[in-house]
């Protein structure tokens, strides 16, 4: 296997950056009940979100055990919160030996998978993690692991089709932590695998809403916190599928090259500040999903998600100052898009 990205092999590029504007904030209040308080002290909300986010947020529970979690459920949590949960309110500083020490890094579709290795490869490296996902098991797995691993994470049980959560999600994050310095958009789903006139009208939209849509709010939200870090980076996790036009998996194709196109316009957008988006192309990887698209395939013969995180890490980096490219796992080649000729 060869040998993970380095981040040095890339000291030859140059790059500018300047100061980002300051983060702009609103005085709405935000409403905090930890442990199973009921206490609601007021913070501000990121003016990002603030369009989408409501004015109150209730009952955001942050609880450092299963048993406080559990427990927390029962202390008052609406219909319309979050429940955020996490090892301690504060980051303590990781050794200094870890490239991420006392960073933040945001990673979706962390309970499984891809996201999964990347939430584990970043904690490993001194982040402190936030980790969100649907599935609460799988989300206390990562936790194990990172705790095992010496690292702490924030779990955030959260459907990512719950646009105003993840504007819920970014203001809470700011209360807390008041920047965000990883954001890594791995969360996917494959959708039918079927003939494009044979897809319903929900269909499509339910694969665009995950693929497509969320991440998109994701940078509405996420951004104010990432320009409050000295060098927030985003990674966006996208497929081969973008650009091959492959036959029955068309929601997929055309949410993928949606995504790249995303990502690239919000690169161009940011390149004059501290923040550095790209964009990830793991190709054939020994996943579920991959699993469900090629049924017949041996999984024993493809790469894992560990060592993929392996390459997404570096690209996390306050060091990385690449932006707006795509880094093709396959061939171990970071690529620059160009206009057709």
């Amino acid at each position: 296997m060869q040998e993970p990205l380095s981040v040095q092999a890339f000291a030859h590029f140059s790059a500018s950056a300047e100061p980002s504007p300051s983060l702009k904030i609103s005085s709405t209040p935000v409403t905090v009940a930890r442990g199973s308080a009921s206490a609601s002290p007021a913070g501000p909300v990121m003016g990002q979100a603030e369009k989408h986010a409501p004015q109150v947020v209730q009952a955001l529970t942050i609880s450092s055990t299963r048993e406080a979690r559990a427990s927390s459920k029962l202390a008052g949590c609406t219909a319309n919160s979050r429940l955020i949960y996490g090892a301690q309110d504060s980051i303590s500083a990781a050794p200094m030996d870890k490239p991420l020490s006392s960073r933040i890094a945001l990673v979706t579709g962390a309970s499984r998978g891809i996201g999964y290795a990347i939430a584990l490869a970043l904690a490993r490296s001194g982040a402190h993690v936030v980790a969100v996902a649907r599935t609460v098991g799988g989300l206390e797995e990562l936790d194990d692991a990172i705790r095992q691993a010496g690292g702490s994470a924030t779990l955030v049980p959260l459907d990512l089709a719950d646009l105003e959560g993840l504007a819920r999600l970014g203001a809470a994050l700011h209360e807390r932590y008041g920047k965000l310095d990883v954001l890594v958009g791995n969360a996917g789903v494959l959708g039918p695998a079927s003939p494009l006139g044979h897809i319903e009208p929900k269909e499509w939209n339910d694969v665009m809403t995950i693929n497509v849509t969320a991440n998109f709010q994701l940078i509405r939200c996420m951004e104010p916190l990432l320009r409050a870090s000295d060098a927030g980076r985003a990674v966006f996790i996208s497929s081969g599928a973008a650009g091959l036009a492959r036959a029955y998996i068309g929601p997929y194709g055309v949410s993928k090259a949606a995504l790249e196109l995303l990502v690239r316009t919000w690169a161009n957008e940011i390149a004059i500040t501290p923040i550095r988006a790209n964009l990830f192309n793991p190709g054939p990887i020994r996943t579920r999903m991959r699993a469900a698209l090629m049924p017949g395939e041996d999984p024993m013969t493809l790469d894992t998600p560990e060592q993929v995180a392996e390459f997404v890490v570096p690209m996390c980096l306050p060091s990385w100052i690449e932006n707006g490219r795509l880094y093709y796992y396959p061939t171990r080649s970071l690529l620059s898009f160009r206009a057709p000729a």
